[in-house]
């Protein structure tokens, strides 16, 4: 319990350093672009790292198995979408692949560890997802998109080892509808 906290404070203490330096005032959006692109990998990375300082194997597996999903859809999408990114520059700009993977590391560290994991990731994977719209690299259908893909994969793939609170995104694209679905157990 005492090493699952240090872990937590850990993860939370990464995140902030990583979105205070990117905020640095010199070039706001050439620091926030760095950033996205930084922590689509960073997101994951730490994913991998809690699961194995707590080694768990099991966990690193559906950590991978997520990625594939998550990154698998989300490129087919992407070359067989190939929507027009903004300002008319080439194409695949649906789903957003930094966000995916941002996302995809967020949402594994919410199901498989809880929100005292998945609440500071969430916040880290959007702002990636923010920079991506901020650089008109991606319209924000593209990150929503992004994000649901990942979350969904997650959310089938991974096995929750704290199911106290779980909370899963849908939408509703024929009726345009964006909604949560929250789960508590007392």
């Amino acid at each position: 319990m005492f090493a699952d906290a240090i872990l937590r404070r850990g993860v939370l203490a990464l995140l902030g350093a990583g979105m205070i330096v990117s905020a640095a005032p010199a070039r706001a959006g050439s620091s926030l672009t760095n950033y996205g692109d930084v922590a689509q990998y960073a997101i994951p990375m730490l994913a991998a790292t809690v699961s194995a300082v707590k080694a768990d194997g099991d966990g690193l597996w559906q950590l991978g198995a997520t990625s594939v999903a998550t990154m698998g859809t989300t490129y087919a999408l992407k070359y067989g979408i190939d929507r027009e990114r903004p300002k008319g520059r080439n194409g695949q700009s649906f789903p957003s692949g930094h966000t995916a993977s941002a996302f995809m590391g967020a949402s594994y560290l919410h199901y498989r560890y809880g929100w005292g994991y998945g609440l500071p990731a969430y916040v880290a994977a959007s702002v990636v997802g923010y920079s991506r719209v901020d650089a008109d690299k991606h319209y924000w259908s593209d990150v929503i998109g992004a994000a649901l893909i990942a979350n969904i994969s997650a959310y089938i793939l991974t096995d929750t080892q704290n199911n106290r609170v779980v909370v899963i995104p849908f939408a509703n694209r024929g009726k345009r509808n964006l909604g949560i679905v929250a789960k508590l157990r007392f």
